[in-house]
């Protein structure tokens, strides 16, 4: 102690520790769902234009990849 000032220490507690960061898991989930849902409109769309096929249908692994290769490509212009 300087010059004879007294120091407060507060501790959280354990259980509202956890709760904390239940809501904020909570909150960055609810974030990133429109986000989510967002690109599988896109994805869909796009796979629509390109194929003439719905994303839900034949090929879901091969329409991820092109997917994923068209954003890359999107992201490099």
């Amino acid at each position: 102690m300087e010059s004879g000032k007294r120091v407060k220490y507060y501790r959280l507690n354990t259980e509202d520790v956890a709760f904390a960061r239940m809501v904020l898991d909570y909150r960055q989930q609810q974030e990133r769902e429109p986000k989510r849902q967002q690109e599988q409109e896109l994805q869909a769309a796009w796979m629509q234009t390109m194929y003439g096929i719905h994303a839900s249908s034949t090929l879901p692994l091969l329409a991820e990849v092109t997917w994923e290769l068209w954003l890359a490509h999107e992201e490099s212009c």
